[in-house]
């Protein structure tokens, strides 16, 4: 195949050599033919001068003129002035000597080259090329005469025999010399022998005139009404051509600038009307036969070609190539100034570093996506901080710490779905936001598996290193009217697990072994009982006053001091002690409202429960059963969280049930933190509703009346109390002001306090919903 192939690639080598070679031949041909009639025109005007004549001064004037203005037919264009030529050789006296005609035609094509200084030596050719067409058109037609011919025969004959030595001329000449070829597009037929056969008819005309009048006055009258009538029709065609291609410019030009996504409809619908075209296509391949095309950049690969051709082959023009590169390099130059553009904004967008989003980013995204998404769809906003960092540079140096940075980013990445978003907004924090994340509990989840693929051992520069991230979330069931209270709450979340992570890196450094030093500290915490309570008061705002109180689990550690209680819960839960957190819970509540009960008549107290704990035999439920039978005076209510409520099953809503018939009440407690609450609270009995802060936080009050109103109605004919949290301001407390038969809880009434604080408060200042007192200035426990 081979052979074949190298064989093939001989044979067209030798053919083309073999037709320059004929070029050549013919071209020398050609110019010792025109030499030899300039020789003997010379010779022969030596002996007899040419008449000078009115009508061989307008024919040198023609000539000059059609030189000028390039008027060509579509076979010529451009090339020679091969149409008017013919018109005036016709023009006059076909049957005086040959030097005459010759000679008239050649001082009108010097004069031209004379005037527009045209003297390349390819011009030169041309020059005698068309001198030798004029005298074989009238050596064709004299000859015919003689042999008996009638004159149109005659002129039908000599005028072939002049265009036929044109199209050899051309041809011989631009192949032999490698130039750009007049029928390289090929030619368009229809237009091309229309306009020749109007040169026919006008030569037949001119000939006619010639014969019946014999004065030169006739003859030069048509000539110049001839020589008018082509270059008014020329003239208006290349006038509807330069319309047509300036409009196609000014068109493209005036959508500037074009986007990515309208940069190829643009350019090929201007190029099209700008070079008439049947079809403009971009491409990888160049232009073949028969077709125009440019190279341009475009967006894919980098290049394209820009090809336009006709159907049948029709011709196209030098102009339409001119006007189809034009087109090209505008696409080219919009396509550079887009990606530049998309790289600055790139660059304004993106941390150099790692290639994530920025603080810009972050906000505009988050800003999207918080507005964007359904009533259902809830997100979280993780943030993520690198533990002792700062040690990695300082051991390794800063281009180590880049490449762990590098490092964690590509980590995140491979952890979150492509509609998350992740950004680093500082020199080892990280923030990432997930989109329709369900339950708390997943969002939790994914956020941990990010910190796992953070903590892989990375090797770089031949160090190994094994870092840990402090991680923070803040989850929203919708929309919230301020995302920076949400990375705030993320922010405040991810430091307070840092602070616990450096003194759990503390308690190992210092020989605490290999365990979790975490799950030591909880199981420890629970096992010797040094959980304690404390309690936050509700509010009665139409009262207000305190109307019962919520039992909140604490706890310090002797080694790593305060565990924030979404820990507590979660390693009791993991470690399987949930239950006796539990119960330790109840029995401080129990506890408590023991002392309260001695000064006050308040008798309520929450307790938050697990849905799962309220099974048959289960040792919580006992203990509920034994602190109401304690003191059956007390009002017990069970809160339950709102997420929990996706793992209700048929035993847990029997023993629901049974409890509520026993007296305890069910409340339902951060309603509006999670998406499936509605549907479960049809499923069961309640008694009290407590309102999430994040569905009525904000600035809107009217909005926030509005939602709590509707709220409150609908709770109220479900026969529910309704409970609003996270209260801090005094505005707060006066957009609910209007609401009736309404709880409230939060900081603006009293953040939690241990029993002792709580019993100083209730002896000095009563049940007064918010008491002047010192202590509240000075919590000594943050919720």
């Amino acid at each position: 195949m081979a052979e074949v192939g190298e064989r093939n690639a001989g044979n067209v080598m030798t053919a083309i050599k073999a037709a320059a070679a004929l070029s050549w031949a013919a071209v020398a041909g050609i110019s010792a033919a025109g030499l030899l009639v300039l020789v003997h025109v010379a010779a022969a005007s030596f002996v007899a001068p040419p008449r000078l004549g009115s009508v061989a001064a307008i024919s040198v004037v023609v000539l000059v003129l059609a030189w000028h203005l390039r008027v060509d037919t579509p076979l010529m264009r451009r090339q020679t002035t091969a149409a008017m030529t013919a018109v005036v050789i016709v023009c006059n006296d076909l049957t005086a000597p040959l030097h005459q005609t010759v000679a008239v035609v050649g001082v009108g094509l010097l004069a031209s080259l004379v005037i527009f200084r045209r003297f390349r030596w390819a011009n030169l050719y041309w020059f005698i090329s068309r001198l030798l067409a004029a005298a074989i058109l009238v050596a064709v037609f004299q000859h015919a005469l003689a042999t008996g011919i009638i004159w149109p025969v005659a002129l039908l004959a000599g005028w072939l025999a002049f265009f036929l030595t044109a199209i050899a001329v051309e041809s011989a000449f631009t192949t032999s010399s490698r130039r750009r070829s007049t029928f390289r597009n090929g030619i368009d037929w229809p237009p091309a022998l229309g306009m020749l056969a109007i040169n026919l008819l006008l030569c037949l005309a001119g000939q006619h005139t010639a014969q019946q009048f014999q004065r030169d006055g006739v003859q030069a009258f048509f000539l110049v009404f001839a020589a008018v009538l082509a270059l008014a029709v020329t003239g208006w065609l290349r006038n509807r051509d330069l319309r047509r291609r300036l409009t196609g410019l000014v068109d493209a030009s005036l959508e500037l600038p074009w986007s990515s996504d309208g940069l190829d409809k643009t350019l090929l619908t201007a190029a099209s009307a700008s070079v008439r075209a049947n079809q403009v296509i971009l491409r990888p391949e160049a232009p073949a036969d028969m077709e125009i095309g440019v190279r341009m950049r475009h967006w894919d690969d980098g290049n394209n070609y820009l090809v336009a051709f006709r159907n049948g082959g029709a011709q196209f023009t030098e102009e339409d190539e001119q006007v189809l590169d034009a087109l090209a390099h505008v696409g080219s130059i919009m396509v550079r100034h887009n990606e530049l553009v998309h790289e600055l904004r790139l660059q304004a967008d993106t941390d150099a570093l790692t290639g994530l989003g920025n603080r810009r980013t972050l906000w505009r995204r988050l800003a999207e996506i918080n507005t964007g998404r359904g009533p259902g769809e809830a997100i979280a906003v993780v943030y993520l901080d690198l533990d002792e960092f700062k040690s990695v540079n300082d051991q390794h140096g800063h281009d180590v710490g880049d490449l762990l940075l590098t490092a964690t980013a590509q980590r995140i990445r491979s952890e979150i779905r492509q509609a998350d978003v992740a950004a680093r907004i500082g020199g080892d924090e990280f923030v990432v936001v997930l989109r329709d994340v369900g339950t708390e509990h997943d969002a939790r989840a994914a956020a941990e598996r990010i910190a796992a693929a953070i903590a892989r051992p990375l090797t770089a520069r031949g160090n190994t290193l094994q870092v840990q991230a402090s991680i923070g979330l803040a989850y929203s069931g919708r929309p919230a009217k301020d995302i920076e209270e949400l990375l705030r709450n993320a922010d405040a979340r991810m430091y307070g697990n840092k602070r616990l992570q450096q003194r759990l890196r503390e308690s190992e450094r210092a020989g605490s072994g290999s365990e979790t030093i975490l799950a030591v500290a909880v199981e420890r915490g629970i096992r010797r009982h040094r959980l304690r309570v404390a309690l936050q008061p509700i509010i009665a705002l139409d009262l207000d006053a305190i109307v019962g109180f919520e039992t909140l689990a604490r706890y310090e550690d002797e080694e790593l001091g305060n565990i924030p209680p979404d820990q507590l819960v979660a390693e009791a839960n993991r470690l399987g002690l949930l239950n006796e957190l539990t119960i330790q819970v109840i029995d401080g509540a129990a506890a408590a409202m023991a002392r309260v009960s001695g000064i006050t008549d308040l008798r309520s107290i929450s307790v938050n429960v697990e849905l799962g704990q309220l099974t048959s035999g289960s040792t919580v439920v006992d203990r509920l059963r034994r602190m109401r039978a304690e003191g059956p005076e007390l009002n017990v209510i069970i809160e339950l969280t709102e997420n929990s409520l996706d793992t209700m099953t048929e035993e847990c809503r029997i023993m629901l049930a049974q409890l509520r018939s026993e007296g305890f009440k069910i409340a339902v407690d951060d309603f509006g933190s999670g998406y499936s609450s509605m549907n479960s609270l049809t499923e069961f009995a309640f008694d009290i509703v407590k309102v999430d802060r994040a569905l009525v936080s904000g600035h809107d009050g009217n909005a926030r009346n509005i939602v709590v109103s509707h709220l409150i109605a609908m709770f109220t004919a479900l026969k529910a109390d309704v409970v609003i949290e996270g209260i801090e301001t005094a505005e707060a407390v006066e957009w609910l002001a209007g609401c009736p038969n309404l709880n409230a809880q939060g900081f603006y009434f009293g953040r939690p306090m241990w029993p002792d604080e709580l019993i100083a408060r209730l002896e000095t200042s009563g049940k007064a919903a918010r008491p002047a007192s010192a202590w509240d200035a000075h919590p000594v426990m943050v919720d």
